[in-house]
């Protein structure tokens, strides 16, 4: 059983062995509406001001509307958002450019896939395939 700290939404429990570790709570807000979405739990912090921490940052990106819920998003959605998002500080060329390699290259490959379930074999794999054949003209690869 979770008790609850001097700290909002930040609570101590016990592990089956008997360390001690810290939990935290925060809520997800729709950025567009402004309605609330859910409650998300991370746990497994070693120290309160781990979790202190943790928590703050998560409930900043909530308010600046930069918070990214992995368990919904999908890679293609992610970056589509995150490429426009940078249309104003970047040269139109550069814009362009990277525009077409998430496109061509990333979502084409991976696109559907959950930002959560997204491992480090995922990238490897399209990292290996893409320097084999990843040339968009269908010449070869990367290299």
């Amino acid at each position: 059983m979770a008790t609850k700290t001097k700290y909002p939404n930040i609570y101590e429990y016990k592990s089956a062995k008997g360390v001690l570790f810290y939990r935290i709570n925060y809520l997800v807000f729709d950025t567009k509406t402004g309605a609330k979405t859910a409650q998300r739990t991370k746990s497994g912090f070693k120290s309160k001001s781990e979790a202190k921490s943790y928590l703050i940052k998560m409930e900043y990106e909530v308010r600046a509307g930069t918070y990214v819920d992995a368990k919904k998003t999908i890679l293609a959605e992610y970056l589509r958002d995150w490429i426009e998002s940078r249309k104003r500080e970047i040269r139109k060329n550069t814009y362009d450019g990277y525009k077409v390699n998430i496109e061509h290259h990333i979502i084409s490959n991976i696109g559907n896939m959950k930002l959560q379930n997204i491992r480090r074999i995922d990238i490897e794999n399209l990292y290996t395939k893409l320097l084999k054949s990843g040339r968009h003209d269908g010449k070869g690869g990367l290299l």
